[in-house]
């Protein structure tokens, strides 16, 4: 093999040697059960982060079960945060920190109202995950957990925050109604 050859392969198995061996970044959505109606906060973490300069995504969720309220960072740092939520079931959440990332957690917290009906769901797809390492600025390999939110439903199988007190008044009634009685 000529000598010119064999830097290249040198030099291409050097580069693909810590990729290889490094463990991939994950991004995750939590799923998260509510009532119609409520306010509901759904946590966007990191794992395996290490070095993370800089992080782009687009989350889909349905707009006809969830109204998008804000996008917070939920991580410390003295970074840059951003998040895009005009268009209705998409969001976009930008983090750029020129210290680097390397703990896991989250990072980001997606605040929804509840429009949806009971028995509805709505999932939080993740896509288009850009991760870059803040020292070398290559590309981190990133894979992604979608999660979701479920409207969920009340009656009598699954007992609303009224029931109890509702039980509790009927018991008073009948205890003060009895005392009457001579």
């Amino acid at each position: 093999m000529e000598p010119r050859r064999k830097i290249l392969c040198i030099l291409l198995v050097l580069v693909l040697i810590p990729v290889a061996g490094a463990a991939p970044l994950v991004v995750s959505i939590g799923d998260v059960t509510a009532a119609p109606g409520s306010t509901v906060t759904v946590p966007v973490s990191v794992t395996g982060a290490q070095d993370l300069g800089s992080l782009d995504l687009a989350i889909a969720y349905d707009p006809a079960v969830l109204s998008i309220l804000s996008v917070d960072r939920s991580s410390p740092g003295n970074g840059l945060f951003g998040s895009n939520t005009d268009r209705p079931g998409i969001i976009t959440v930008s983090i750029a920190d020129p210290d680097g990332i390397s703990t896991d957690g989250s990072v980001a917290a997606l605040k929804f109202r509840v429009t949806g009906a009971a028995g509805n769901s709505s999932p939080l797809a993740l896509y288009n995950i850009l991760a870059a390492d803040v020292k070398t600025f290559r590309e981190i390999p990133a894979d992604g957990t979608d999660g979701s939110v479920t409207v969920k439903k009340t009656g009598i199988g699954s007992p609303g925050p009224g029931l109890p007190a509702l039980l509790g008044t009927l018991v008073l009634a009948a205890l003060l109604g009895k005392r009457r009685k001579p």
